[in-house]
């Protein structure tokens, strides 16, 4: 039959499993710049699913140059954690996590 409609399943299913390769890809990255794997890989995991590789990469990028500069009191991880959370906030992303940011929060205050 020349007009039969092809079945968008294979399409989607490959979709879904290009998601999931871009989702570990991140992890990973997330894990080589923070370390911490066992203790932290669930929570990159869940920030993988929920933000734009856009919002990680910026978040590994201000994580990495605050901690060159000194500023980071904790761990990578933890400021990352800290800093991926407000991000999140400020675009409107939930991330299901319970979280202390209210609305007006200011990097530099």
């Amino acid at each position: 039959e020349p007009f039969k409609a092809e079945s968008d399943a294979p399409v989607a299913k490959r979709m879904v499993a290009e998601a999931t390769l871009a989702q570990q890809a991140l992890v990973e990255q997330m894990i080589k710049v923070l370390g911490n794997r066992r203790k932290n890989e669930r929570f990159y995991r869940l920030i993988a699913r929920r933000c734009s590789p856009e919002i990680i990469h910026t978040a590994l990028q201000d994580t990495l140059a605050e901690a060159r500069s000194g500023k980071v009191m904790t761990s990578k991880a933890a400021f990352f954690g800290y800093w991926i959370q407000q991000l999140a906030h400020n675009r409107g992303i939930e991330l299901g996590l319970k979280s202390s940011f209210k609305d007006g929060f200011n990097k530099d205050s």
